[in-house]
């Protein structure tokens, strides 16, 4: 087992990568008692429908039977049976054991007026269930599994006339069942579920990081759906953004949008049974351009008696096909604040412009006028009324790639051990021969002047 650990880990952690959509369907399990029985003997027209009691009878002188209904008003006509058992509690038998079959009604009859001279229509070719019946006294279950006529009467609830029970006519017998006027009533045992129908509950829409260009609606649902916004510059939008993942927490970017600009729109969500949802119309405006030079970062309302947010650090991402640059920070420790002011350059580190402004519950921002391959610079301020806090530390930044995540450096051991491998030896090997050339220089000023050898 203790090798086996680490492979569930593993398992537990990749599943839990991947989240199941959940059913939305309501699984419900009743027991229903009969809305009416009744014993019926053979041509004659006395009414047992007040009885305590069921019998399937078979002498000389009686040939019983008996009826049973079924109520299903309190379960929805669209629902799906999984299962309906139906049990009846023998509490009295006299003679052979038989086979109790059952068949279904086919006309309308009235437990206080059935007879066995005016019986109800019944279709004898099919037998729905079938159960042996004299053994031994209690409870009996059918074995067969009622699913599909109980679903057909559902649907179409005038079919519902219920079952006609006889037993086979081999011998003399006598079998006593509880009626519903009984302790130990029939009782049909049902398993069943309802597609949703309720479409998701749409609450707390919001919107968040408002730019000149771009804003993020936001909302909830009671249950997975997905996220679409229609919006547009009226009421009749025209424009559509959005997702066909189910999530119950909702989050869609709207880009490329006119500066200074009020805007209408409405989120839908529909869930995984086609039931869908719409708020009421809803506006926001985008910020008007300003030229950078009135919204340059300056000294003149800084105090030192209020802190900077701290621990300031970036990363990079793609939205919606959008690249954007994620700010997070710590809160300041000055207490009673208005919030945080960004500042973003996109040159140096003297050339800071006001980029937006955001409330004092919020440590994280989404910069989506960013463009691939260039470089910024951001720092934070704290604000409080009219003043601001000194910077923040400074966090720069690049796009990079089409992720929108930095390049990795394309540098490992092997490759840098190549590296130095195919430097290194071509200067070793260079360095060889001229050393040999120099030693075969120094060998001939050593050979003997007028053609004699001269020995070291």
């Amino acid at each position: 087992m203790k090798k086996l650990t680490p492979t569930i880990i593993i398992v537990l952690f990749l599943l839990s990568l991947f989240p199941v959509q959940s059913n939305a369907q309501e699984t419900k399990s009743v027991s229903l008692y009969p809305s009416a029985d009744a014993t019926v003997v053979d041509i004659s027209g006395t009414n047992y429908g007040s009885e305590a009691t069921l019998k399937c009878q078979n002498d000389a002188a009686t040939f019983a039977t008996f009826l049973i209904k079924f109520d299903l008003s309190t379960i929805p006509s669209n629902a799906t049976v999984q299962s309906a058992t139906l049990s009846l509690n023998l509490n009295d038998t006299n003679g052979s054991t038989v086979t109790l079959n059952a068949y279904k009604v086919t006309s309308t009859w009235s437990e206080t007026s059935v007879s066995g001279s005016s019986k109800p229509g019944i279709d004898l070719g099919v037998v729905y269930g079938a159960q042996s019946v004299g053994g031994s006294l209690g409870k009996i279950t059918f074995s067969q599994d009622f699913s599909d006529l109980v679903e057909n009467w559902l649907s179409n609830p005038a079919l519902n006339q219920g079952l006609y029970f006889e037993s086979t006519k081999s011998a003399d017998y006598e079998h006593v069942f509880g009626s519903k006027e009984s302790s130990i009533k029939p009782t049909l045992a049902m398993t069943y579920s309802v597609p949703d129908e309720n479409p998701p509950v749409i609450s707390d829409i919001s919107t968040s990081f408002l730019t000149q260009t771009s804003v993020i609606i936001e909302w909830k649902t009671d249950e997975e759906a997905t996220s679409f916004v229609e919006y547009g510059e009226n009421l009749s939008y025209g424009k559509i953004a959005g997702s066909g993942e189910y999530t119950s927490n909702h989050s869609v970017l709207l880009s490329e949008l006119e500066s200074n600009t009020k805007y209408h729109f409405k989120v839908t969500s529909e869930d995984a049974y086609g039931n869908k949802s719409e708020s009421a119309d809803t506006t926001f405006k985008t910020k008007a351009k300003k030229d950078p030079q009135e919204e340059a970062k300056t000294e003149e309302n800084v105090s030192d008696e209020i802190y900077p947010p701290s621990g300031l650090k970036i990363v990079t991402g793609v939205e919606d096909e959008k690249y954007y640059a994620e700010l997070g920070w710590q809160h300041s420790v000055t207490e009673e604040i208005d919030g945080y002011r960004i500042y973003r350059s996109e040159e140096d580190r003297t050339s800071y412009v006001f980029l937006t402004e955001v409330g004092n519950d919020k440590t994280s921002y989404k910069d989506f006028e960013v463009e691939d391959g260039k470089t910024y610079f951001y720092v934070l301020r704290t604000v409080k009324g009219e003043l601001e806090s000194k910077d923040s530390n400074e966090e720069v930044i690049t796009i990079y790639g089409p992720d929108g995540q930095p390049k990795e450096k394309d540098f490992s051991f092997w490759k840098g051990f190549t590296i130095v491998n195919l430097t290194l030896w071509p200067v070793l090997a260079i360095a060889y021969v001229l050393y040999k050339r120099k030693r075969q220089g120094k060998n001939l000023r050593f050979r003997g002047v007028g053609n004699k050898e001269i020995r070291k």
